[in-house]
């Protein structure tokens, strides 16, 4: 009997170490696994918030015991909307969903060369975020959960990167600029400063053709981003409604990983004593009239 109760004992300190405790060390807090020696940063307890500026050690010691610090876990800083910077070391492999979530005062991050692979949503609405360092050579995956294995881009959903920098090794610049949603950052530059040649999209042209204006770029697969203005423009109570006034026509092409192209501009009239008339002599001005006005302007007659 006593053998017995011997053998589960041990059976029960084994099970008991392999299963993990949750601790706070220097100000964070950790999931310890005794059996592995490894620690994954958590939540805050009782409410509180991380602040300030965060450096995250590669090892901790608890009871005497060295753990690595291998991953930041799910919604770990989440909402931490005073926390400025998170410096997450090269022992880190993964960054778990939500892990920085709405860390609204984030401006600087900086993930080490041990990354592999970052879940869904983990820097998500870090608005205030200007820069951003990772240090692994080959670009982390997004996927969107542990358990679920498949890819995702949201990674910085709402956190604006369209205005911030990426920092990383040089041998890196090509695959972030080719890869979602790293390629989406401002500017992409070499850790020894060196700022690649960035690409610019070609300035549209403008055409009218079958009553709309047409707009076309060198550079595929680009946005247009236009406005039509009209001066001299009136409200009218007939049936009919004559189109009168300047029309003032801009555009530009915008890509992701491309400097925005050159505004390209297009002026015309509509109306009595305007330059469109009857060109084609058919008895009335029309769309084939505009159309041969605005290519006469923009230099294709």
């Amino acid at each position: 009997m006593k053998k017995h109760i011997l053998l589960l004992t041990l059976l029960l300190s084994v099970v008991a170490s392999a299963f993990a405790v949750e601790a706070e060390i220097d100000g964070l807090w950790y999931e310890l696994v005794s059996k592995t020696k490894e620690a994954t940063v958590i939540q805050y307890k009782n409410n509180v918030k991380y602040s300030g500026d965060i450096v995250i050690p590669e090892t901790v010691e608890y009871n005497g015991a060295d753990y690595s610090v291998t991953s930041i876990g799910n919604n770990a800083f989440y909402e931490c909307v005073h926390l400025t910077s998170a410096t997450i070391p090269n022992s880190v492999t993964s960054i778990g969903e939500y892990a920085l979530y709405n860390c609204s005062g984030l401006t600087t991050l900086a993930i080490g060369s041990g990354v592999k692979t970052i879940y869904q949503k983990a820097f998500a609405k870090c608005t205030e975020l200007a820069d951003m360092y990772c240090y692994a050579e080959k670009v982390p995956s997004i996927k969107l959960s542990e358990w679920l294995d498949y890819s995702c881009t949201d990674a910085f959903e709402g956190s604006y990167i369209e205005y911030a920098t990426l920092h990383v090794p040089e041998v890196s610049i090509d695959d972030c600029r080719a890869v979602e949603p790293w390629k989406n950052f401002k500017t992409i530059v070499g850790f020894d400063g060196t700022v690649p040649e960035i690409l610019k999209c070609a300035t549209p042209t403008i055409a009218f053709m079958d009553g709309k204006l047409k707009f076309s770029s060198e550079t595929e697969d680009v946005e247009y981003v236009s406005e039509v203005a009209v001066s001299d423009a009136k409200k009218n109570y007939s049936s009919e409604v004559s189109l009168t006034g300047l029309y003032k026509v801009s555009v530009y092409a915008t890509k992701a990983g491309y400097d925005n192209s050159d505004v390209a501009t297009l002026e015309f009239t509509l109306g009595p004593g305007s330059e469109v008339c009857d060109v084609n002599k058919d008895g009335a001005v029309d769309v084939a009239d505009i159309a041969t006005i605005i290519d006469k302007m923009a230099g294709k007659e």
